[in-house]
């Protein structure tokens, strides 16, 4: 037993670990999981590939492509030069392509539109993580697009996209429409 003014110190102490503790596990709680990098690019012109023909007077090594996208954009894509947004493929005919500049140049990010059997419309997938920021949804490759009006968060409802084994549907406007398995 202990006497004295130590008696009425090992309480508060006590307490105080206890609120530190529960403090870091509510901070730590707090942590999405979902880690956005700073630059997180929006795309300038997005469409489905409608054509794609090698540029003329290129060398044997390079891989300059000319799209010509549904709508009626024309995007001059140096497959060697401009950053690949993600892991997807180039962009080929059939695909979704979306496109952007910045300082360091080009970017772009593609996939092939397929049909959707939930919603029965063309989309691309895109996987998370990601995180729903508004109107948008915000991956963590560093991509922004915008949630379609109908959008469908299946059952998340924190705004929290962290299973790196679904994916988001975007369709040829460049919208999210859903996030499926």
């Amino acid at each position: 037993m202990i006497h004295g003014r130590h008696a009425r110190t090992r309480i508060p102490l006590r307490r105080a670990a206890v609120v530190l503790a529960m403090s870091v596990l509510a901070a730590t709680a707090c942590d999405t999981g979902v880690d956005i990098p700073d630059l997180v690019r929006e795309p300038q012109i997005v469409g489905e590939v409608l054509t794609r023909e090698p540029v003329v007077d290129q060398g044997p090594n390079e891989r300059r492509y000319l799209y010509e996208l549904a709508g009626g954009d024309t995007v001059d894509l140096d497959l060697n030069s401009a950053l690949r947004v993600g892991d997807g493929p180039a962009p080929d005919e059939g695909f979704l392509v979306l496109y952007g500049t910045e300082p360091d140049g080009p970017w772009f990010w593609s996939g092939p539109l397929l049909d959707d059997s939930v919603t029965g419309r063309q989309c691309a997938t895109i996987g998370g993580p990601a995180l729903e920021e508004g109107a948008s949804i915000v991956f963590e490759i560093g991509l922004r697009l915008p949630k379609a009006p109908d959008f469908d968060p299946a059952e998340i409802r924190d705004g929290e996209f962290s299973d790196p084994t679904r994916y988001f549907c975007i369709d040829e406007h460049g919208e999210v429409t859903r996030y499926g398995v």
